[in-house]
């Protein structure tokens, strides 16, 4: 019996410097039966060239866009998409080895539509000071709002969500489509494995403190149509939930 089809949408923007390691991870997996859709946001150095070069595995599919932001990269990604199963990497981040293997057996077993797991936030590969990000057995919105859990790398869905996988044109897009998940009442499989290494590098999108709350207030408002008053709270909180969380949650 042939093993479920896996989609993974990875976009790229000028990363020729760091996307072998994501392409590694994805090249590596244990999990045979999968397919990379590798979404070039017009990115101006040599990334594609650098794609080319890493790998020539017939799985994987270099797709050239204009440049138009890791939303609508991903979502020109989401489109070529055939799989029973689709899963994220962003490309300068990781996969451990069995992370496919992990969810393909969690989403069969469970029937779970969504799944999610553990991560480890990391500078590289060597930093002597990873910190290990976990995720409660039971994501409500509530919960959801305070303290973003989910990071979309370790995220896999089923194939009929795939409208609700659309990326609006926002920061913290995957945040964004993560509560609409849950405001529709989709239950999400939480695993308590690591399924994902995130790296934090001055390039990255959350690096700028003030600029992410910016992002994140107007996502109150905008997608989960928060009063001012309500969204000024949760910000409040998530702020308060960021800073006072212990290592290793």
């Amino acid at each position: 019996m042939r093993n479920p089809l896996v989609s993974i949408v990875m976009p790229v923007y000028n990363r020729s410097g760091l996307i072998n390691t994501a392409l590694e991870s994805i090249l590596n997996q244990t999990y045979p039966d999968w397919e990379l859709w590798i979404v070039d946001d017009g990115s101006t150095d040599d990334t594609v060239d650098a794609i080319h070069r890493l790998t020539s595995d017939p799985r994987a599919h270099v797709i050239c866009a204009p440049h138009t932001g890791v939303a609508g990269a991903r979502n020109t990604g989401l489109a070529h998409c055939t799989g029973t199963y689709i899963a994220f990497l962003d490309s300068d981040d990781a996969w451990p080895v069995d992370k496919l293997s992990t969810q393909v057996h969690v989403m069969t077993t469970t029937k779970a539509l969504v799944s999610v797991g553990y991560f480890i936030d990391r500078t590289d590969e060597q930093d002597p000071h990873p910190q290990l990000r976990t995720c409660p057995q039971t994501i409500t919105l509530k919960g959801l709002l305070m303290d973003n859990c989910i990071l979309f790398q370790t995220l896999m869905a089923h194939q009929s969500l795939k409208e609700e996988l659309v990326f609006p044109s926002v920061r913290h897009e995957d945040y964004a489509v993560a509560l609409n998940l849950v405001m529709k009442g989709i239950p999400i499989q939480v695993t308590p494995q690591v399924l994902a290494y995130r790296r934090r590098h001055a390039a990255s999108l959350t690096a700028n403190k003030w600029q992410s709350a910016k992002w994140r207030y107007r996502i109150y408002r905008d997608v989960v149509k928060l009063s001012p008053f309500k969204a000024s709270l949760y910000l409040i909180a998530y702020a308060w939930v960021s800073l006072t969380r212990p290592r290793g949650s």
